[in-house]
């Protein structure tokens, strides 16, 4: 079942406040590039041209680092019981020569409805790794449902606004062992169990694990976070961790044929 984090509101605001301060990104593409946009289909990932993320001028160190969106993965669907459900992934890559952090200041998106209004708006909360080394890519991993009465049809391009700030920092990768991906009871998308390891030297104080799903071409099916068991996980320990959330289109675990996993203690400062 997929499970939410109630103290997550209290954790954006409280980060929210600290990334007011920080100017917003520009997303406008480089000259000669497309804008990150996505038209949900059938066929599920949309390959996008890379684009840049501009990032935020506070510091001059901040220069050497360049995040841009390479690829975008967008898919609606109904699910059965009177609602269309939607889920998006954002792929970008740190170009640059210092680490990035990419959850830092804004991190939203923007759903246009068919005639080009605004169908829906939400943020992402959790990006995987937070710092992207030089030459890494990281994933966006979101999803919810729209207003009851919303229809397949009505939903049009997703827009992203996301932001990143140069870092001297290093953040430490758990170990991710023994993953299974199967199908959920609920609405029969992919569910993702595993142990993770808290590989580092402090215990954890918002600890995640994100899963990215790919298929036999490399193609992404979805992503799978579970924000709720490993939350505090001690320096040293290991937990099992199942989850579905935030919900991936309904599909068949075979058609699931590698995995990115990670797992990780968030930071906000």
């Amino acid at each position: 079942m997929r499970r939410r984090l109630a103290l997550l509101v209290a954790v954006g605001l409280a980060f929210s406040a600290c990334a007011a301060a920080t100017k917003p990104v520009d997303t406008a593409p480089a000259t000669g590039q497309q804008n990150a946009t996505a038209t949900p289909t059938q066929g599920g990932a949309q390959p996008t041209a890379a684009v840049a993320i501009t990032e935020q001028p506070t510091q001059a160190a901040q220069a050497d680092a360049k995040v841009g969106v390479v690829r975008t993965y967008f898919k609606s669907w109904d699910d059965g019981i009177g609602y269309i459900q939607y889920q998006v992934v954002f792929e970008v890559k740190n170009t640059g020569g210092q680490n990035a952090d990419i959850h830092s200041g804004d991190q939203s998106f923007t759903i246009f409805a068919a005639d080009g209004s605004v169908l829906e708006t939400g943020s992402f909360n959790y990006m995987f790794p937070q710092v992207l080394k030089p030459g890494e890519l990281g994933y966006y991993i979101g999803g919810s449902m729209f207003d009851k009465g919303t229809k397949l049809a009505d939903v049009g391009k997703i827009e992203p606004s996301l932001s990143y700030k140069a870092t001297d920092k290093e953040q430490v990768a758990w170990d991710i062992s023994n993953l299974k991906v199967a199908k959920e009871s609920l609405f029969g998308g992919i569910e993702v169990s595993g142990v993770a390891k808290n590989t580092g030297t402090e215990d954890a104080t918002l600890g995640v694990v994100g899963v990215v799903l790919f298929d036999a071409n490399g193609e992404i099916l979805g992503g799978v976070v579970d924000n709720v068991t490993c939350m505090d996980l001690r320096a040293g320990a290991s937990k099992g961790f199942k989850s579905s959330y935030p919900g991936t289109p309904p599909m068949d675990p075979a058609k699931v044929k590698t995995t990115k996993a990670f797992g990780l203690s968030y930071f906000f400062f």
